[in-house]
């Protein structure tokens, strides 16, 4: 959707200003334990031309939820897609941080423009573990999307996402009554 479009149900379209970008400082530890489960799961479960893409997903709990991708050719849904709809069945609602490791050895793998938008709506918070061996960082996904629309009622007037907690009624488990 561009800023142009109309305005989503709830609130109108505003725009992130620029940010500057945020990594994991070099003190702080990328979650190896979180991409160490995605790796996993894409030498275990990726197989064939249907599974080529796992994710894992760390709730606010701590709890990690794993995934696979479906591939079909109608654009079947990302293992980012799949972890957080994982995550929301098993109740684990608040999200901290996900990554994407692709089958065959390939490592990590950042999301895709839709799964980036996807996770931005769903947890502006988020952080997204990206880069390639010894340069692996986490970000936050408003940063793999600049210059992006945000919902009005997710905008702290500030310049970045308000906390998830302000967002909640977005996330389907709230919706349907779940806690997290």
């Amino acid at each position: 959707m561009c800023a142009c479009a109309p305005a989503p149900p709830g609130g109108s379209v505003v725009r992130h200003p620029a940010k500057a970008e945020k990594t994991t400082p070099p003190n702080q530890q990328v979650d190896q334990e979180l991409v160490a489960a995605a790796a996993e799961v894409a030498r275990t479960r990726c197989r064939g031309d249907s599974h080529t893409m796992a994710a894992a997903v760390r709730a606010r709990d701590d709890r990690i939820v794993t995934a696979v991708n479906v591939y079909h050719f109608t654009g079947g849904p990302c293992a980012e897609l799949v972890a957080i709809g994982a995550a929301a069945a098993q109740g684990a609602c608040e999200l901290d941080t996900i990554v994407a490791v692709g089958d065959r050895d390939r490592g990590v793998v950042p999301p895709c423009g839709r799964c980036r938008r996807v996770l931005l709506d769903h947890f502006p918070a988020l952080g997204v573990i990206v880069g390639q061996g010894k340069d692996l960082r986490a970000v936050p996904i408003a940063d793999l999307l600049p210059e992006s629309y945000v919902w009005a009622d997710q905008f702290d007037g500030g310049g970045g996402p308000r906390d998830r907690a302000a967002t909640a009624h977005r996330r389907p488990c709230h919706q349907s009554g779940n806690s997290g």
